[in-house]
């Protein structure tokens, strides 16, 4: 057994080890160990792992690796240098022109393409279709018109059966309602009315556009209800200019009211109040144009959508 083999051998047992425990920790095959203490390097299949076997296995037992390795025979102590080639990549020759083979054009099988788009149309049609007759379905012939609600049970509701469903002691809402039922309405609760007619050219006449006191409010003994009616596109020319005659009468125009807020006052025997019922305030450029203001709401009305 030569130097080596005793170094490796005399140190791993001056160190309490044996082969198991330097095989477990170097993760070196027992018998390359055996082969390096005894100095016989035939098993290794080549110099390059007896090397690097040799140098794990020193540095485990905390010895220089270096002169261990100058111990190696004769050309086994260093790595030869490594011998490269340059990569040389070969080019396949480029066929003449006349030896090319031609493009292949793409077999389109036109058969298949005009029966898939027919299909597709096919399908398109189906959904359209189906949708169709689900929004078809949809409309109900019960479905509430412009100007209605519907009832609860199903059934369309009209202004004026709307009006027939106020409570007592609340005030209904007239807008959109005919005149003979509002005033049907009215002598039904027993409530004082004044009509005031006014030409309106958006609304057919006899209809109610707005009035006084406003819907929901609590109805009193005495009270009078103001009804602003719609006289169609024009009204009459012809106004009275007589208190009496108009302290008297239900249903004045615009004009008729307006002479009498001024004139009359509710000094006039037998006028319906003491104070003459204001005029609500008109809401469209037409009616305003031309005329004094009512009220502030009128002169800010006209200011920002007629001027």
């Amino acid at each position: 057994m030569g130097e080596l083999s005793l170094n490796l051998s005399q140190t791993r047992q001056a160190r309490g080890l044996t082969l198991d425990d330097a095989e477990r920790s170097t993760r070196i095959a027992k018998k390359f160990l055996i082969a390096l203490e005894d100095h016989n390097y035939s098993i290794f299949p080549a110099p390059v792992y007896a090397r690097g076997f040799l140098r794990s296995y020193c540095r485990y037992l905390g010895i220089d690796p270096e002169p261990q390795l100058a111990e190696l025979p004769q050309g086994w102590a260093s790595a030869p240098p490594l011998q490269t080639e340059p990569v040389r990549t070969t080019r396949a020759p480029r066929l003449p022109a006349t030896e090319r083979q031609p493009r292949q054009p793409i077999d389109l099988n036109y058969g298949w393409l005009i029966a898939g788009v027919a299909l597709a149309a096919i399908l398109i049609g189906g959904i359209l279709y189906t949708r169709g007759e689900g929004n078809l379905n949809d409309l109900d012939p019960r479905t509430p018109t412009e100007g209605q609600q519907e009832d609860p049970g199903g059934d369309a509701l009209t202004p004026a059966s709307v009006l027939a469903s106020t409570p007592e002691g609340t005030m209904a809402s007239f807008a959109g309602v005919s005149l003979d039922d509002s005033l049907a309405f009215l002598k039904e609760r027993n409530l004082s009315y004044l009509v005031i007619e006014a030409a309106d050219p958006n609304v057919p006449a006899g209809t109610v556009t707005n009035q006084s006191p406003a819907p929901g409010a609590r109805t009193a003994d005495g009270m009078i209800v103001t009804l602003t009616v719609s006289a169609g596109p024009t009204a009459g020319s012809t106004i009275r200019t007589d208190c009496a005659v108009l302290a008297s009468a239900q249903v004045r125009t615009t004009a008729e009211q307006a002479w009498f807020q001024s004139n009359c006052n509710g000094s006039t025997p037998n006028a319906p109040s003491s104070q003459p019922t204001a005029l609500p305030n008109r809401t469209t450029c037409a009616e305003i144009a031309g005329t004094q203001y009512r009220s502030d709401i009128e002169m800010n009305f006209f200011r920002n959508n007629c001027t």
